[in-house]
């Protein structure tokens, strides 16, 4: 088991913002980051502001370039056709979920349990872990009728 979550939810705010903003489609590497990122850990975890700090620094590979194995190996950053971002915002403050996601998708930390991974779909109502310990994407959030529930939906 690779703790790449946090390269996950990484690429996946970059790609999010490229799609929203020039709505193209973009295949970047989370293996770049588990590698390469010399401030995160590899597969035993890492940080969403590290991992930009990187792409900023170094830019990110596409996936067909550097394709995700799961596991840490080296680091090569031979290839040409990589993608910089020029800036990030690290939020904080009151209401701060709803204010980032006007701007982008977001990458937040939760305390996950090991019930998260049968999740299948709905809302999902299970217990926290007592620390945080995963990296997710927050896409949006709506409200069930039904349930009387206000919700966030994040890409895992």
């Amino acid at each position: 088991h690779c703790g790449s979550c946090w390269a996950f939810a990484s690429v996946g705010s970059i790609e999010s913002l490229f799609k929203i903003q020039k709505d193209k489609t973009l295949d970047l590497s989370e293996q770049e980051l588990v590698n390469c990122d010399t401030m995160s850990h590899g597969c035993d975890g890492g940080f969403g502001d590290t991992a930009l700090d990187y792409v900023k620094d170094h830019g990110l590979s596409r996936t067909k370039d550097v394709p995700y194995h799961g596991k840490t190996e080296n680091c090569f950053r031979r290839f040409l056709d990589k993608l910089f971002i020029k800036s990030y915002m690290v939020a904080e403050g009151k209401d701060i979920l709803k204010k980032s996601l006007v701007m982008s998708p977001t990458i937040v930390y939760i305390a996950a349990t090991n019930d998260l991974t049968m999740y299948k779909s709905g809302i999902y109502n299970g217990s926290c872990a007592k620390d945080v310990n995963h990296a997710v994407l927050l896409i949006g959030e709506g409200y069930d009728e039904l349930l009387n529930k206000r919700y966030w939906i994040i890409k895992n």
